[in-house]
Protein backbone atom coordinates (compact mmCIF):
# COMPACT_ATOMS: atom_id res chain seq x y z
CA UNK A 1 0.00 0.00 0.00
CA UNK A 2 1.39 3.72 -0.84
CA UNK A 3 0.11 6.76 0.11
CA UNK A 4 1.58 10.43 -0.38
CA UNK A 5 2.08 12.63 2.69
CA UNK A 6 0.88 16.23 2.78
CA UNK A 7 2.80 18.64 4.95
CA UNK A 8 1.85 22.29 4.85
CA UNK A 9 2.52 26.06 6.43
CA UNK A 10 -1.09 26.43 8.43
CA UNK A 11 -3.33 29.40 8.88
CA UNK A 12 -3.04 28.48 13.17
CA UNK A 13 -6.00 29.72 13.49
CA UNK A 14 -7.28 27.94 17.16
CA UNK A 15 -11.03 28.22 16.82
CA UNK A 16 -11.04 25.70 13.26
CA UNK A 17 -8.50 23.61 14.92
CA UNK A 18 -11.13 23.43 18.56
CA UNK A 19 -14.01 24.13 16.20
CA UNK A 20 -14.99 27.19 17.91
CA UNK A 21 -16.52 27.65 14.48
CA UNK A 22 -17.64 25.06 12.09
CA UNK A 23 -16.37 26.10 8.35
CA UNK A 24 -18.52 24.57 5.26
CA UNK A 25 -16.57 21.76 4.60
CA UNK A 26 -16.97 19.83 8.06
CA UNK A 27 -19.34 17.78 8.60
CA UNK A 28 -20.63 18.35 12.01
CA UNK A 29 -21.81 15.13 13.07
CA UNK A 30 -18.44 13.79 13.04
CA UNK A 31 -16.81 16.60 14.85
CA UNK A 32 -17.67 14.26 18.44
CA UNK A 33 -14.94 12.08 16.41
CA UNK A 34 -11.95 14.23 16.25
CA UNK A 35 -8.95 14.10 18.63
CA UNK A 36 -7.14 16.20 20.83
CA UNK A 37 -3.88 15.33 21.80
CA UNK A 38 -2.42 18.32 23.17
CA UNK A 39 -3.83 22.18 23.85
CA UNK A 40 -2.20 24.65 25.96
CA UNK A 41 -3.12 28.55 26.23
CA UNK A 42 -0.72 30.35 24.20
CA UNK A 43 0.12 32.95 26.61
CA UNK A 44 0.89 30.90 29.36
CA UNK A 45 3.17 28.86 27.26
CA UNK A 46 4.89 32.86 26.64
CA UNK A 47 4.75 32.60 30.49
CA UNK A 48 6.57 29.16 30.48
CA UNK A 49 8.88 29.98 28.10
CA UNK A 50 10.18 33.48 28.42
CA UNK A 51 8.98 35.04 31.86
CA UNK A 52 12.38 34.57 33.27
CA UNK A 53 14.62 35.57 30.30
CA UNK A 54 11.86 39.21 30.04
CA UNK A 55 12.89 39.61 34.30
CA UNK A 56 16.29 39.06 33.74
CA UNK A 57 16.57 41.46 30.34
CA UNK A 58 14.34 44.24 32.41
CA UNK A 59 16.66 44.15 35.40
CA UNK A 60 19.39 45.32 33.45
CA UNK A 61 17.71 48.06 31.67
CA UNK A 62 18.20 51.54 33.41
CA UNK A 63 15.81 53.28 31.22
CA UNK A 64 12.09 52.23 32.00
CA UNK A 65 11.07 52.84 28.78
CA UNK A 66 13.08 50.01 26.98
CA UNK A 67 11.45 47.31 29.57
CA UNK A 68 9.25 44.97 27.84
CA UNK A 69 6.30 44.49 29.71
CA UNK A 70 4.35 41.43 27.88
CA UNK A 71 6.77 39.29 25.35
CA UNK A 72 3.16 38.12 23.83
CA UNK A 73 2.70 41.29 23.01
CA UNK A 74 5.52 42.42 21.83
CA UNK A 75 5.53 39.15 19.33
CA UNK A 76 1.74 39.97 18.63
CA UNK A 77 3.23 43.11 16.98
CA UNK A 78 6.56 41.85 15.35
CA UNK A 79 6.86 41.77 11.38
CA UNK A 80 9.85 39.42 11.76
CA UNK A 81 8.44 36.85 13.93
CA UNK A 82 5.04 34.80 14.99
CA UNK A 83 3.35 33.61 17.74
CA UNK A 84 3.38 30.52 16.80
CA UNK A 85 3.46 28.71 13.81
CA UNK A 86 1.29 25.44 12.33
CA UNK A 87 1.72 22.79 9.94
CA UNK A 88 -0.90 20.07 8.71
CA UNK A 89 0.52 16.52 8.10
CA UNK A 90 -2.09 14.47 6.13
CA UNK A 91 -1.73 10.75 4.95
CA UNK A 92 -3.17 10.43 1.48
CA UNK A 93 -6.24 12.02 -0.04
CA UNK A 94 -10.01 11.68 0.01
CA UNK A 95 -9.77 8.88 -2.62
CA UNK A 96 -7.26 6.67 -1.23
CA UNK A 97 -8.13 7.77 2.84
CA UNK A 98 -11.29 8.51 3.02
CA UNK A 99 -12.78 9.18 6.77
CA UNK A 100 -14.74 5.50 7.60
CA UNK A 101 -12.13 3.62 5.85
CA UNK A 102 -9.67 1.43 7.34
CA UNK A 103 -6.83 3.39 5.72
CA UNK A 104 -8.43 6.52 7.65
CA UNK A 105 -7.83 4.63 11.14
CA UNK A 106 -4.08 3.28 10.10
CA UNK A 107 -3.81 7.55 9.10
CA UNK A 108 -4.60 8.39 11.89
CA UNK A 109 -2.62 5.83 14.01
CA UNK A 110 0.19 7.08 12.56
CA UNK A 111 -0.48 10.78 13.12
CA UNK A 112 -0.53 9.67 16.77
CA UNK A 113 2.87 8.77 16.93
CA UNK A 114 4.10 11.42 14.63
CA UNK A 115 2.66 13.85 17.50
CA UNK A 116 4.09 11.43 20.00
CA UNK A 117 7.73 11.76 18.35
CA UNK A 118 7.70 15.47 17.62
CA UNK A 119 9.04 17.26 20.43
CA UNK A 120 12.00 14.66 20.75
CA UNK A 121 12.91 15.42 17.59
CA UNK A 122 12.07 18.91 17.75
CA UNK A 123 13.43 20.19 21.23
CA UNK A 124 13.32 23.98 20.31
CA UNK A 125 10.03 24.02 19.07
CA UNK A 126 7.45 23.78 21.92
CA UNK A 127 4.14 22.04 20.99
CA UNK A 128 0.69 23.86 22.24
CA UNK A 129 -1.64 22.45 20.14
CA UNK A 130 -2.36 18.66 17.95
CA UNK A 131 -5.77 18.07 17.00
CA UNK A 132 -6.46 15.08 14.47
CA UNK A 133 -9.35 16.03 12.11
CA UNK A 134 -11.98 13.11 11.59
CA UNK A 135 -15.29 15.21 10.36
CA UNK A 136 -13.63 16.53 7.09
CA UNK A 137 -13.02 14.23 3.79
CA UNK A 138 -9.55 12.92 5.07
CA UNK A 139 -8.30 12.83 8.81
CA UNK A 140 -5.53 15.34 9.08
CA UNK A 141 -3.41 16.69 11.90
CA UNK A 142 -3.01 20.96 12.92
CA UNK A 143 0.31 21.01 14.51
CA UNK A 144 0.73 24.12 16.56
CA UNK A 145 4.26 25.27 17.70
CA UNK A 146 6.04 27.84 19.67
CA UNK A 147 9.58 28.06 18.34
CA UNK A 148 12.08 29.26 20.88
CA UNK A 149 16.15 29.51 21.06
CA UNK A 150 18.62 30.27 24.49
CA UNK A 151 21.84 31.82 24.56
CA UNK A 152 21.13 34.81 22.65
CA UNK A 153 23.45 37.54 22.83
CA UNK A 154 21.04 40.25 21.43
CA UNK A 155 17.77 40.83 23.58
CA UNK A 156 16.35 38.39 25.40
CA UNK A 157 18.35 35.16 26.76
CA UNK A 158 15.83 33.20 26.06
CA UNK A 159 13.17 33.95 22.65
CA UNK A 160 11.30 33.05 19.80
CA UNK A 161 13.29 32.37 16.57
CA UNK A 162 12.12 30.15 13.99
CA UNK A 163 15.15 30.64 12.16
CA UNK A 164 17.28 30.41 14.97
CA UNK A 165 15.11 27.30 16.32
CA UNK A 166 15.52 24.90 13.14
CA UNK A 167 19.23 25.87 13.42
CA UNK A 168 19.85 23.69 15.77
CA UNK A 169 18.92 20.94 14.07
CA UNK A 170 21.46 21.82 11.08
CA UNK A 171 19.13 23.38 8.57
CA UNK A 172 20.09 26.97 7.38
CA UNK A 173 18.30 28.95 4.51
CA UNK A 174 20.66 28.45 1.21
CA UNK A 175 18.06 30.66 -0.58
CA UNK A 176 14.52 30.81 -1.15
CA UNK A 177 14.62 27.71 -3.48
CA UNK A 178 16.07 25.73 -0.40
CA UNK A 179 14.72 27.92 2.54
CA UNK A 180 15.36 26.14 6.23
CA UNK A 181 12.03 25.79 6.52
CA UNK A 182 11.85 23.28 3.30
CA UNK A 183 14.36 21.43 4.24
CA UNK A 184 12.79 20.60 7.85
CA UNK A 185 9.43 20.12 6.22
CA UNK A 186 11.41 17.22 4.26
CA UNK A 187 13.33 15.77 6.83
CA UNK A 188 9.72 15.67 8.99
CA UNK A 189 8.32 13.91 5.60
CA UNK A 190 10.82 11.22 6.07
CA UNK A 191 10.35 10.70 9.73
CA UNK A 192 6.54 10.42 9.13
CA UNK A 193 7.60 8.22 6.26
CA UNK A 194 9.33 5.97 8.82
CA UNK A 195 6.27 5.47 10.78
CA UNK A 196 4.33 4.75 7.72
CA UNK A 197 6.59 1.65 6.88
CA UNK A 198 5.56 0.20 10.51
CA UNK A 199 2.03 0.01 9.76
CA UNK A 200 3.18 -1.29 6.07
CA UNK A 201 2.27 1.90 4.12
CA UNK A 202 5.31 3.47 1.84
CA UNK A 203 5.90 6.74 0.81
CA UNK A 204 4.08 7.55 -2.35
CA UNK A 205 6.31 10.53 -3.44
CA UNK A 206 5.37 13.43 -6.24
CA UNK A 207 7.79 14.86 -8.76
CA UNK A 208 10.89 13.45 -6.63
CA UNK A 209 13.54 13.60 -9.84
CA UNK A 210 15.87 15.94 -7.98
CA UNK A 211 19.18 17.00 -9.64
CA UNK A 212 21.03 18.04 -6.26
CA UNK A 213 19.73 14.55 -4.50
CA UNK A 214 23.07 13.27 -3.64
CA UNK A 215 24.41 16.68 -2.27
CA UNK A 216 20.79 16.64 0.13
CA UNK A 217 21.42 13.22 0.70
CA UNK A 218 24.97 13.95 1.82
CA UNK A 219 23.05 17.35 4.45
CA UNK A 220 20.87 15.01 5.90
CA UNK A 221 23.51 12.63 6.77
CA UNK A 222 25.81 15.43 8.10
CA UNK A 223 22.32 16.78 10.38
CA UNK A 224 21.88 13.06 11.69
CA UNK A 225 25.55 13.22 12.85
CA UNK A 226 25.27 16.23 14.27
CA UNK A 227 21.51 15.93 16.39
CA UNK A 228 22.97 12.11 17.63
CA UNK A 229 26.00 14.41 18.67
CA UNK A 230 23.80 17.11 20.28
CA UNK A 231 21.64 14.47 22.07
CA UNK A 232 24.67 12.52 23.34
CA UNK A 233 25.86 16.22 25.18
CA UNK A 234 23.05 18.40 25.45
CA UNK A 235 22.04 18.04 29.25
CA UNK A 236 17.78 17.57 29.41
CA UNK A 237 16.58 20.95 30.55
CA UNK A 238 12.52 21.00 31.68
CA UNK A 239 10.86 23.80 31.19
CA UNK A 240 7.52 23.06 33.26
Amino acid sequence: MERTISFMNGEGSIGHNTRRFIADNVDASRTPNNITLIHEDIKQAYHKLFDKALKEYNAKQKRKDRQIKSYYDKISRSKQEKLFYEVIVQIGNRDDTGVGSYSAEVATWVLKDYVKKFQFRNPQLYVIGAYIHLDEETPHLHLNFIPWVSECKRGLETKTSLKASLATRGFVSEGKGNTEWKQWAEAEKEDIALIMSRYGIDWKKKNTHNKHLSVLDYKKQERQKKWLHLRRSWRVHRLF
